[in-house]
């Protein structure tokens, strides 16, 4: 057990009444689940239900800070349920202060006999589920291990079925791999049992033998911080059937769920490309736009005037002015009769697309409330904000001219102007060894940073900041086609993370990372810690020939150094590709 800090003298916290009632609270026993992690200490205490508490250690023995899930304490005040916490700390390090002998012993125990799985150990092929590792944190005693052990030799327990999966559906999740067997008895066809376990630990057992209370899961974090039940010895049975599908068949590695999405899409990807292998009188009116620079993306406004120019501030009641020719006051001292003006030519363009804009967010409104559907659309005022068809129309207006445009900085909104030129993101990849805590290659882990884009109909768009000016850059989707997935999955810092364990490293380094390095730089994947793990590249090489009647053909695959004859021999029937 992890040797806990001592506490000092901790009762100062506590009025009499509470620290009576919560000695009592701990001689009758409701404080269940204690258990304790560096400097803090959990536990439920049982009262008119089930309390979590917490107590923090310092390094001088002093209580730093205590949660208690009950109603005194979250009002601030020091509960009973956390003296009876206390008490149990205090009893439970006086208990480890005078261990028998028998129990130091235990904790003695050489590595050998912590060594559960022997045949497992004994492998020296890789195999990314630690099972060892996985018992050794359950803390069973050798006499569970030793009747499970008799149960799997006897048949009694059998695997019906062994799964791997991912815990969540987050780029991190764990790769589980969940094992199904039963508990075989006379006269029916056996009771159900379940381990399912992560890298190095059995995060869930569950077992329905009649009269067995197995239930265990394993401690997360906060008032998760212990773990719940334990593992009974039908439970530890199945988990030595286990050990002989990891010998037989060592499935999964360190590739998170991540890092399979991103492979799927480019292995895809590879087998589609390589199948294919192939007025006179009236005042001349003019509007300006202006830009301003938006998390991840851009938005348009616009000024109006017949020699000075004025901001727009509703841009829906503008193009109601316009079309009614109202006169309008713009500042304290000019009026325009938009009657008798006449749109410039460029301008004309940019009222035409403030227009178009206008209508389509009616339209949207208008056939909301017909459907009677609840909506956060409103009127556009203001800004538009640039996406779809707007970024491609509103880059060829502005794209042989430098508008004002506005961004954010640490002083405040910073005025430059923007720019259009041509372009591909730049991108960034870093690759690192991935190893266990025994230092053992697992993998690689992959981070990778990419300018962020937006999306147009006609091509693809993103910023890039130049202190006094924004440039906007236009690229071809099919320019950057090979990385739209990494777009999709990437924060919205332009920022994707994830790990390719050591048997996915041929589909990285042959199917992925050919088709990044056309966009980006790459670092660290040429490491000779990386590469003596790499397998090289299998090849096909076909034979044909033809003799009258007769087509031959042979498949060979030509793997490094070895060439394997992979042709079905039984004609056209089944295999025959």
């Amino acid at each position: 057990m992890e040797e806990s800090i001592k506490m000092t003298d901790w009762k100062k916290y506590f009025n009499s009444t509470i620290l009576s009632r919560g000695r009592q609270y701990y001689h009758e026993g409701r404080v269940k689940r204690l258990t304790h992690r560096d400097h803090e200490w959990f536990a439920a205490v049982k009262g008119s239900r089930s309390y979590n508490v917490i107590a923090q250690i310092g390094e001088d023995g002093d209580i730093e800070d205590m949660e208690c899930s009950c109603l005194y304490a979250y009002n601030g005040q020091n509960c009973k349920h956390m003296a009876a916490l206390l008490y149990a700390v205090e009893a439970d390090q006086k208990e480890n202060d005078v261990q028998t002998e028998l129990e130091l012993a235990q904790q003695r125990m050489d590595k050998e006999d912590k060594v559960i799985f022997k045949k497992l150990a004994a492998q020296t092929e890789y195999n990314y589920f630690d099972l060892n590792m996985a018992a050794q944190k359950l803390e069973l005693s050798r006499s569970i291990w030793e009747k499970a052990k008799r149960l799997a030799e006897q048949k009694q327990i059998v695997l019906d079925d062994i799964q791997t999966g991912y815990l969540g559906w987050y780029g991190d999740s764990k790769l589980i791999l969940h094992a199904e067997g039963r508990y075989l008895t006379k006269g029916n066809d056996g009771y159900a049992v379940q381990v399912l376990c992560s890298k190095d630990r059995v995060e869930q057992a569950l077992c329905y033998v009649r009269g067995c209370r197995g239930s265990y899961t394993a401690p997360g974090e906060g008032y998760r911080a212990y773990s719940y039940g334990n593992v009974c010895v039908h439970e530890a049975a199945l988990m030595y059937l286990m050990e002989d599908y990891l010998i037989a068949h060592r499935p999964g590695d360190a590739t998170d769920l991540r890092g399979k999405q991103i492979l799927g899409v480019y292995q895809q990807r590879y087998v589609k490309n390589s199948s294919n292998t192939s007025v006179s009188d009236k005042q001349t009116l003019y509007l300006e736009p202006r830009f301003e620079c938006l998390s991840g993306g851009l938005a348009v406004s616009f000024k109006v005037g017949t020699g000075k120019m004025y901001v727009i501030k509703d841009l829906t009641e503008f193009v109601g002015q316009m079309e009614r020719g109202d006169t309008v006051a713009f500042g304290k001292t000019t009026r325009i009769n938009f009657a008798g003006c006449r749109l410039e030519e460029t301008s004309e363009k940019y009222y035409a697309f403030i227009k178009r804009q206008i209508k389509e967010q009616q339209q949207r409104m208008r056939r909301n409330r017909t459907r009677s559907y609840y909506s956060m659309e409103e009127e556009i005022k203001g800004n538009i904000d640039l996406s779809g068809t707007d970024l491609d129309q509103i880059y060829s207006l502005i794209r042989d001219r430098k508008p004002e445009c506005s961004k954010w900085t640490s002083q405040g909104r910073k005025k430059v102007y923007l720019e259009c030129a041509d372009g591909v993101p730049k991108m960034t990849m870093t690759v690192s060894r991935l190893a266990d805590a025994g230092n053992q290659f697992d993998g690689i882990h992959v981070s990778c940073k990419i300018n962020e884009v937006m999306e147009g109909t006609e091509a693809v768009y993103f910023l890039e900041d130049h202190r006094e000016k924004i440039v906007l850059c236009r690229t071809e989707r099919e320019a950057i086609e090979g990385l739209l997935p990494l777009y999709n999955m990437s924060n919205d810092s332009g920022e994707i993370q994830f790990n390719i364990g050591r048997k996915h490293l041929a589909d990285f380094y042959y199917r992925f990372l050919p088709e990044f390095k056309k966009y980006g730089s790459v670092k660290g994947a040429e490491s000779r810690d990386i590469l003596q793990y790499l397998p090289p590249e299998a090849k096909f090489a076909f034979y044909l020939d033809a003799d009258e009647e007769n087509l031959t053909c042979e498949i060979k695959a030509v793997y490094g150094e070895n060439t394997v004859d992979v042709t079905c021999r039984g004609g056209f029937g089944r295999g025959f590709s």
